[in-house]
């Protein structure tokens, strides 16, 4: 698992997508989001997809939940 620091923008794949509780767990390839860990916080943030944007609420290594339904 790679980390990229200082970016702002980047393209990864979307390797599984599920849906609980009105959220969106998305699992990626590769994450610019720091995970947390050792007492430091999870990066937040936001990813578009198609064009829409959402706020990524939790990140956990390389999957990412989102605030909302993506389709």
């Amino acid at each position: 698992m790679k980390y990229y620091e200082h970016l702002s923008s980047f393209e990864t794949d979307i390797i599984k997508c599920e849906h609980k509780n009105e959220k969106t767990y998305l699992t990626f390839s590769d994450s610019i989001f720091y995970p947390g860990g050792g007492g430091q916080p999870a990066d937040t943030g936001t990813l578009t997809i198609n064009k829409i944007e959402y706020k990524v609420i939790e990140v956990n290594a390389l999957t990412h939940v989102i605030d909302g339904v993506h389709q």
